[in-house]
């Protein structure tokens, strides 16, 4: 006759305030996604990958068209993360044509 291996019972766990702290390695996850996250931001703000390469504007007369582009000019070559939209807007609605 087969011989039963015998039960071992685990004692549960302290419920108390160390078992409330998250684990070593739940901490070194979360603190390497956060670098991740930092350095894609880094590179998405300093990279031309996300660069202002032209300005198009539709529906208006080509004068204006032409004024809105000069002063959009400035900004062209600067990332989209890092551009400060409402510079860019203040500039645009300053033109007496817009």
């Amino acid at each position: 006759m087969a011989r039963r291996p015998a039960l071992a019972l685990v004692p549960p766990r302290p419920v108390g305030a160390a078992s409330a702290l998250p684990s070593l390695r739940s901490l070194a996850i979360a603190v390497a996604a956060i670098a991740l996250l930092a350095l894609l931001y880094l590179a998405a703000r300093e990279t031309s990958l996300f660069a202002i390469r032209s300005v198009e504007v539709s529906g208006a007369p080509p004068q204006v068209a032409a004024e809105v582009k000069a002063a959009a000019r400035d900004f062209r070559g600067e990332t989209l993360v890092g551009l400060d939209g409402e510079t860019l807007l203040a500039r645009i609605r300053a033109l007496p044509s817009v």
